[in-house]
């Protein structure tokens, strides 16, 4: 009977024992489980952050793009509008040539010659005979090479303005950083919240913050308004020799269409 009791005894000692191993391994799997879960959870906040500042950095880069593709397009605009009027001025002129030469012609009867000139002979009744004012004609040179020397001169100048607007146009602007899920802006940095995932560690399971960069992403411009300002300004210095530039052109093709008159007898404007 005692040897049956001690048995029974002995078994149940040993099975509470065998329980307690099996709660001690059960709370370490557990233990370590949640260790697993925290980690991915730190991964999956560390990915969506990254996500996040990609994304930001890709509007950016759009907004950019879009800047650029309508000062682009207005560049195209003001080239094709410059275009034109050359091929306008440039056909007008041709035409004022034409209309020079065909004064010039002494017209002769149809079916013969036009006899040779002699230097005495008087011009046949109905005739009409250029006289080329030579004294006109080279003060009107000298007046479209000072155009043209002028004009020369200036394009540098105005080239630089245009490439200074351009830059400007070009130009970026501070972007402000967003700080992941759960992360914070202090002291002009972006923080990360991280997850301290080591048992030993006194910390164990409470978060701490670590910086991830500056808070805000520096451009040329502090502002849009102080870009666009910018730009204004650029444009309103460039506006007095832009005009000039306009009317030094319009000037040198009136005195080249004036200079082909000359030449053709025709000294009336």
């Amino acid at each position: 009977m005692r040897t049956t009791m001690g048995l029974a005894v002995g078994l149940a000692a040993f099975l509470a024992g065998c329980d307690s191993e099996v709660h001690e391994q059960m709370e370490s799997e557990v233990k370590t489980l949640q260790a697993r879960c925290e980690a991915l959870k730190r991964e999956g906040d560390t990915a969506k952050a990254s996500t996040d500042r990609l994304m930001a950095e890709n509007a950016a880069l759009e907004r950019k793009q879009y800047g650029l593709g309508a000062e682009n397009d207005s560049l195209k605009k003001q080239m094709e509008a410059e275009r034109v009027e050359a091929a306008q001025k440039a056909e007008q002129l041709t035409k004022d040539l034409a209309t020079a030469k065909s004064v010039v012609a002494v017209p002769s009867t149809p079916g013969t010659s036009a006899p040779p000139a002699t230097i005495n002979a008087a011009p046949a009744p109905g005739t009409r005979v250029a006289v080329v004012d030579e004294a006109s004609v080279a003060a009107m040179k000298e007046t479209v090479a000072d155009l043209e020397g002028r004009i020369k001169a200036l394009q540098p100048k105005l080239g630089q303005c245009r490439s200074k607007i351009m830059g400007l146009a070009r130009a970026t602007v501070d972007q402000p950083m967003v700080p992941p899920p759960g992360g914070k802006i202090e002291n002009g940095q972006v923080y990360r919240r991280d997850t301290c995932n080591d048992p030993t560690h006194y910390d164990y399971h409470h978060y701490h913050y670590a910086p991830i960069g500056p808070a805000v992403k520096k451009g040329d411009f502090s502002s849009q308004r102080e870009k666009d300002e910018a730009v204004r300004k650029a444009r309103e210095e460039a506006l007095p020799m832009e005009q000039e530039f306009k009317a030094l052109q319009d000037e040198l093709a009136a005195a080249k269409a004036k200079l082909a008159k000359i030449r053709a007898g025709q000294t009336g404007t």
